[in-house]
């Protein structure tokens, strides 16, 4: 008789008072750490960074400091910020009975800026960022000069383990990293971020090997970002140096709001149309230019000099200013809206305020109701720009009528096919479609191949119950290089379009919010896709520009995980029963057997010229297949890499490529 086990008693976690944990600085933060500094790896440490590189900026906003230094030492794990301002305060707090400097650096919720006594304006608003990056340091030590006297207080992972005391000056050697004298700073601060925190892989050893790369600084990323704040603010210096690199960068905008417009203009290989609008208040700095961009990406906002990735109240008052003044120059003819006078527009807006409130820690929206308060000022500014600059007026109104009609004729193409149904077999599918036979759109796999031959091959060797074949004739035109209007009138985009199922309701054309007029994900007729170029050089052109296509007008398919490339390999050779494949002759013949027929590799040149058998066993066959899933962009930065690399700015292909 087979033997009968008693089941196991499942271990029912208990809760009590001993399950909750009161978790205080710095443990609430290391635990924690994404709540506050954002997602571990690159991004962490700049924002780590940016925080400490904040608050030298926020001393220039209250007038109490022109220079800000930074040293950066990959190969240490070692930062150091600098700057001239007056120091941060020594002094015992009458409150909490310590030196001030110590709440500044490690306790939450404790700063100078919640009100505006000792700063106008400010990007840190919530006393967390110097803090944040205290507890998430392996090192941190802050050199301050108050009253002509220096300062030195140490912590490590958070915790103090030097008092604050009186020095003469900050170390000779920590000096002959920096630029100045030492008679020339008003703060140093020099810190480690430790790897268990703010790395993806918390497994680093020291010293830090090369592939830790996941926890090292976006040097390009922070250089622009350099930039940008020097030439917003003027005769503020800021200058960053690669101490692995032996180079320093130095950017000093002595030429005013100006200067913002030509580097964009430069910086993209763009031409310029009419006058630059420029204006400078007590409460904002915007320097834009209209030019021969075609869209809507190049208009950064920031507050009180912090980028705002996601806008936010500050932009929706330029933008209904714009619209207000624009308007008093508009005949009955014309049909456009708001937002498209804004196509093309490149430059910044920096909105400059007390006690900014974001959509979260990371402040990528502003969520302050201020509105109402820029759009007045802003609206007096335009109407006076635009009757001086009646030429430029008209060119706007031209172009944006143009995008107008464009928005119609998308509206006729999408009533058009917005009656294709998505089932099955019975689908009003494109004739470049090849359906399967099942009825549950989470099995269908979709294939992009290139041309009849392909086609043709794909259909034999797929898997007809589940598989799908999409035919592509000849290149599909450049997604990120042509205005939303004209990409959606493609004739493939539509065909595609039904083929996925997308909902052409799904985009609302009477918004004016174009800039994000894109279709939802939700409910196609496929549940996969899966791009299958050439495996040449020319077919990976293609399958740039079926992503492109792709992210362009239905970016959830591939948030969500659904689109594939086909890791087909360009040489191959059957032998024996067994398939050996490379991506070059080379690579292939050195796994062949001794005595194997070198001369029988073969180079695909395409997949209509090769066996079915064949085909399905590199392409569709899940056991033998080899695919690669595409990730999103991690962020905005990533998302306008990949335009850039895929636009018409040669000067990146260039940079890539160490041309």
């Amino acid at each position: 008789m087979a033997k009968v086990e008693k089941a196991k008693k499942s271990k029912v976690k208990t809760y009590d008072e001993d399950s909750i944990e009161a978790l205080r600085f710095p443990e609430n933060v290391r635990k924690k750490s994404g709540m506050y500094l954002g997602e571990k790896g690159p991004e962490m440490v700049r924002r780590s960074l940016k925080e400490l590189t904040d608050n030298a900026i926020d001393e220039a906003l209250a007038g109490r400091n022109n220079y800000v230094e930074t040293v950066i030492n990959h190969k240490r794990n070692e930062y150091i910020v600098a700057d001239a301002g007056a120091g941060v305060p020594v002094g015992i707090h009458k409150v909490e009975k310590v030196p001030t400097i110590e709440l500044v650096f490690a306790a939450l919720h404790a700063g100078g800026k919640f009100t505006d006594s000792a700063y106008k304006t400010s990007s840190g608003t919530h006393g967390l960022g110097a803090a944040c990056t205290n507890a998430t340091s392996e090192y941190f030590e802050v050199w301050t000069k108050r009253e002509g006297v220096w300062h030195n207080i140490v912590w490590q992972e958070g915790l103090k383990t030097q008092k604050l005391k009186q020095v003469k000056a900050p170390p000779k050697e920590l000096m002959a990293r920096l630029q100045r004298k030492a008679k020339d700073y008003g703060t140093i601060i020099l810190f480690r971020p430790d790897q268990k925190v703010v790395s993806i892989d918390a497994t680093f050893p020291k010293p830090l090997p090369k592939n830790a790369a996941t926890a090292l600084l976006d040097v390009k990323g922070y250089v622009n970002w350099t930039r940008m704040i020097a030439l917003l603010n003027i005769n503020l210096e800021m200058v960053t140096t690669f101490e692995d690199k032996g180079k320093t960068v130095r950017f000093h905008n002595k030429k005013g709001l100006s200067a913002v417009v030509e580097h964009v203009l430069k910086a993209n290989e763009l031409d310029g149309k009419g006058k630059p609008f420029l204006l400078q208040t007590d409460t904002m700095d915007i320097a834009v230019q209209w030019s021969n961009y075609e869209e809507l990406d190049h208009l950064k906002s920031y507050v009180n000099c912090g980028l705002t990735r996601d806008g936010g109240k500050h932009l929706d008052g330029f933008r209904n200013a714009l619209g207000r003044a624009i308007n008093k120059h508009k005949s009955k003819s014309d049909k456009f809206t708001t937002v498209d006078c804004m196509y093309g527009l490149v430059g910044v807006m920096n909105y400059k305020m007390s006690g900014a409130e974001f959509s979260s820690q990371t402040k990528d929206r502003l969520t302050s109701n201020v509105t109402k308060d820029v759009e007045e000022v802003l609206v007096k500014e335009f109407e006076k720009f635009f009757d001086a600059n009646k030429t430029l007026v008209k060119t706007i109104i031209k172009q944006a009528n143009a995008i107008g009609k464009g928005r119609e004729s998308l509206a006729k193409a999408m009533k058009a096919i917005a009656g294709a149904k998505k089932g099955g077999r019975n689908a009003a599918a494109p004739d470049c479609l090849i359906a399967s036979e099942t009825k549950n759109p989470a099995e269908r796999e979709l294939f992009i191949v290139e041309g009849d031959s392909a086609a043709g091959q794909s259909k034999i060797a797929r898997f007809p119950m589940y598989q799908e074949i999409f035919k592509l004739t000849g290149k599909p035109a450049n997604a990120t290089c042509l205005p939303l209007p004209k990409v959606l009138e493609m004739k493939a985009l539509q065909n595609l379009i039904v083929a996925l199922g997308i909902n052409p309701n799904s985009m609302d054309l009477s918004k004016e919010d174009m800039m994000k007029m894109t279709f939802s994900a939700k409910d196609l007729r496929i549940g996969s896709i899966y791009v299958l170029a050439d495996a040449d050089v020319d077919g990976k052109h293609i399958t740039c520009l079926a992503l492109a296509l792709i992210w362009r007008v239905c970016p959830d398919l591939i948030r969500t995980g659904k689109v594939f490339i086909v890791d087909a390999p360009l040489y191959n050779i059957f032998h024996n029963n067994k398939r050996y494949f490379g991506a070059t002759h080379e690579d292939v013949a050195k796994q062949l057997p001794k005595g194997a027929p070198v001369n029988m590799i073969s180079r695909a040149k395409g997949w209509g010229e090769i066996s079915a058998d064949m085909l399905r066993f590199v392409a569709f066959d899940p056991k033998t297949r080899r695919v690669l899933k595409v990730m999103p962009p991690k962020n905005s930065d990533g998302e306008e890499y990949f335009r850039s690399l895929m636009g018409e700015q040669a000067s990146v292909r260039r940079e890539l490529l160490g041309l």
